[in-house]
């Protein structure tokens, strides 16, 4: 008995050295997130004066190299920026099939512990739905800005005014759920167009975001019901910009004075993109995007996981 424990004994040790070395060589990489190790120190969210900075992505709560790579950019980009006033997730916050429930693991494995670092630590982030996400708890997603201060999603459709208190806003950022899974579609339109009416006449800009794509050259491509729905109101109230995952890529276009922003790189497997008529930059990569606002201008900047900008798009405000 004292031989047969001593061989079992030495060939669970050797099995956990092939384990151990299997892992070093990458063989867990999709199914063992990085250790967490809390920051031990938290940047403090900068004082809003003459430039508002906000970083975002789409597309990202999935196991795999992606997101800790772009996570990696975002603090970099954060350093090199002095700091991120805030942040937006496009949709598609947690794959395959969202949360179901506010104590789902996944929140502390893609949400709570990947974005506790030194930059992004202290970051306000203000979430929409994707269509992974209509696969789980939806409500769920909403009722968790309860529990965590750093997660923000008042509703299926939410505006948010970004500035300095006392001041007028340098943006306007309406926010909209873009599945035809939710019921309330014509009242979230009515809605819609009525902030932009209401707003029209803003000496500030104004930048809807979605999930959904409508000017894109790739796997998901138009939209036919944002381009049907949508793409009318957009060009009428004269928006800013489109913000939009489902893509997993990076892409800018314009059409009829709108820029449409694909920013789905945020970490779920990439899809291949070609350059389209309407295109002023497409790219099969991982990475974010940083809106830089001003009195005079608003930037679109598409960067990488290092945090270098590969494309900045410019307006001026009117």
């Amino acid at each position: 008995m004292r031989n047969a424990r001593l061989i079992s004994r030495r060939g669970f040790l050797q099995l956990a050295a092939a384990m151990a070395g299997y892992a070093a060589l990458g063989g867990c990489t999709r199914s063992a997130p990085a250790t967490y190790v809390p920051p031990a120190i938290r940047r403090e969210i900068p004082a809003l004066k003459d430039e508002l900075r906000i970083v975002t992505m789409g597309d990202w709560g999935q196991s795999g190299d992606g997101l800790p790579a772009t996570i990696r950019g975002m603090d970099a980009a954060s350093k090199a920026l002095d700091g991120y006033h805030g942040g937006m997730f496009l949709g598609d916050n947690f794959y395959p099939d969202g949360v179901s429930s506010v104590d789902d693991k996944r929140w502390r494995r893609y949400f709570e512990e990947p974005f506790d670092t030194e930059q992004l630590g202290s970051l306000p982030w203000h979430a929409i739905l994707g269509n992974h996400d209509w696969r789980g708890n939806v409500q769920a997603q909403i009722d968790y800005s309860k529990r965590n201060k750093r997660w923000i999603m008042p509703d299926h459709y939410w505006r948010k005014d970004f500035g300095a208190s006392g001041a007028n806003p340098l943006l306007t950022v309406l926010a909209i759920d873009t599945d035809k899974h939710y019921e309330p579609w014509k009242k979230q339109l009515d809605w819609l167009e009525g902030q932009l009416r209401e707003t029209r006449q803003a000496s500030w800009p104004r930048v809807v975001i979605g999930h959904h794509t409508l000017v894109s050259y790739s796997s998901h491509g138009f939209t036919k019901h944002m381009v049907s729905e949508f793409e009318p109101l957009f060009s009428k109230y004269e928006i800013a910009a489109y913000i939009c995952g489902h893509d997993h890529n990076m892409q800018i276009g314009e059409k009829n004075g709108v820029t449409y922003a694909v920013l789905g790189g945020g970490g779920a497997s990439l899809y291949n993109v070609e350059r389209g008529p309407l295109s002023k930059f497409a790219l099969k990569a991982h990475g974010f995007g940083v809106l830089r606002v001003t009195r005079k201008q608003l930037s679109i900047e598409c960067r990488d996981t290092s945090g270098n900008v590969l494309h900045t798009e410019s307006r001026a405000v009117a």
